[in-house]
């Protein structure tokens, strides 16, 4: 009977549960290198943190503490797939208020996140600046109303954008605010909001979220 070192089980669960290197960091809250690094044999994470692995891989705890057989190693059952959140773009939408944002693709989160907000979406701009910058995606919970003060996504005069909420302005009108000190104050004619801030993913030279 052979017993495979720990980087070998956790690469041999990996793959078995289907994900990618970057899909299981992101599952531990971890960079992608730290996983690769795992299973190269070049660092081990300490014992408090193989259950969370385990978990994450939907493999029984003993697989990864005290080793597995190939036989045993090829029945791990699959894990339950990541939960995915519709992705959308920022910018100018043709129509009134009444349109719809455009989905663009779909991004898997961690189920903290799946629980946080129901959509995504990217980040276009510096005007969120140093908060916020072009290229992160922000997740927000859906919702037709916002409290002054509060970071949404809201599609102004025809334009879908990510502002701080100012309040409203006249009948269908409303404030939006850039943190970035070097844009103008945003006074809508027509204002929907599409949804509240939650969280925001950003990706970091080093292939970190």
């Amino acid at each position: 009977m052979v017993n495979f070192d720990f980087g070998d089980r956790l690469r041999r669960a990996r793959k078995r549960a289907g994900l990618t290197q970057e899909a299981l960091a992101q599952r531990l809250a971890v960079g992608p290198q730290t996983v690769y690094r795992w299973e190269a044999g070049r660092a081990r994470p300490p014992k408090a943190r193989l259950p969370v692995i385990a978990r994450a891989l939907g493999v029984d705890l003993s697989l990864l503490a005290a080793g597995a057989s190939s036989p045993a190693t090829s029945a791990l059952p699959e894990s339950p797939p990541a939960p995915r959140l519709p992705l959308y773009i920022m910018g100018h939408i043709a129509g009134t208020t009444d349109a719809e944002a455009e989905q663009i693709d779909e991004i898997e989160v961690v189920p903290r996140q799946a629980r946080l907000a129901d959509s995504a979406f990217v980040v276009h701009g510096n005007s969120m600046a140093p908060y916020f910058l072009d290229g992160d995606v922000v997740g927000v919970k859906r919702q037709p109303t916002a409290q002054a003060g509060q970071l949404v996504v809201a599609l102004a005069d025809g334009e879908l954008t990510f502002k701080r909420y100012g309040g409203p302005v006249g009948d269908r009108g409303g404030l939006l605010l850039p943190l970035n000190p070097e844009h103008n104050p945003i006074v809508a004619e027509e204002i929907e909001i599409f949804g509240v801030y939650r969280w925001c993913m950003r990706e970091s030279r080093d292939g970190r979220v």
